[in-house]
């Protein structure tokens, strides 16, 4: 699940998509985790930390952890790690999962959906990108 966008405030490109690419877009709210949780949202806390270690120029490697804890039932830890294309950082990001408190990722379910990815084509933030980047 993706976080709830009541008031319209993130960028998504499919908000109501539950299959396909626009389905797989992630905004980084709510615990910023990259793999599927269930469940991925709280209403009593949520308590998250999210690990990105450099490899090789925008290659990175990624830890997210968190616990989860709704209210009449118990708390639930989970973690995924994976591979991070980190190309524009903020603006194109793409998310290769491998492994997670489910296990390996190339398990069960088709691989390329659990491939995630950040989109930002807001032509306010592009322009603090580019002011920022090359000038």
């Amino acid at each position: 699940m993706r976080p709830k966008d009541y008031l319209f405030r993130y960028n998504y490109f499919g908000r109501s998509e539950n299959d396909g690419i626009f389905s797989q877009q992630i905004v980084m709210a709510e615990g910023g985790f990259k793999s599927i949780h269930n469940p991925s949202s709280a209403n009593d806390y949520l308590l998250s930390t999210n690990l990105t270690l450099g490899v090789w120029k925008w290659v990175e490697v990624y830890a997210d952890i968190g616990l989860v804890k709704n209210k009449n039932t118990k708390a639930k830890s989970f973690f995924s790690s994976g591979i991070r294309l980190n190309m524009v950082p903020d603006y194109l990001e793409i998310f290769f999962p491998v492994y997670g408190s489910d296990g390996f990722a190339f398990d069960e379910t088709p691989y390329e959906q659990k491939i995630r990815f950040i989109l930002t084509l807001s032509s306010n933030k592009l322009f603090t990108l580019f002011s920022r980047k090359w000038f």
